[in-house]
């Protein structure tokens, strides 16, 4: 497993890179205008991603001088995750790696019903 970590921010070069891969995110933290911080980790295969360019503060309710820029990853199930600014970890894995993860995922979400 290679394992390659991010904080607050990844290239659009480095998630170029990541495309057709199977990737494991044990940390992307996102914090709220509330203050609260949750972590959406999520794994699978990359199929793209998508760059969001927002000028508008909609907390204030005003323009930006400095846009925000987000990544979003495509995975190919269909989701797409926003790349946290704050804690990012990206680890780059093998699929029996991910078949692994995701068996033991829902193999511990039937025993929780």
């Amino acid at each position: 497993m290679s394992r390659q970590i991010y904080n607050q921010t990844i290239t659009e070069d480095e998630v170029i890179s990541l495309a057709g891969k199977y990737i494991s995110v044990p940390q992307n933290t996102h914090t709220g205008p509330d203050g609260e911080s949750v972590n959406a980790w999520f794994t699978g295969q990359i199929a793209g991603y998508e760059k969001a360019v927002i000028s508008f503060d909609y907390v204030n309710r005003e323009f930006m001088s400095d846009p925000l820029v987000f990544i979003n990853l495509l995975m190919t199930d269909g989701a797409g995750w926003v790349l946290s600014k704050e804690e990012l970890e990206i680890q780059i894995i093998t699929k029996e790696e991910f078949d692994n993860t995701l068996a033991e995922h829902l193999a511990n979400q039937a025993i929780d019903k």
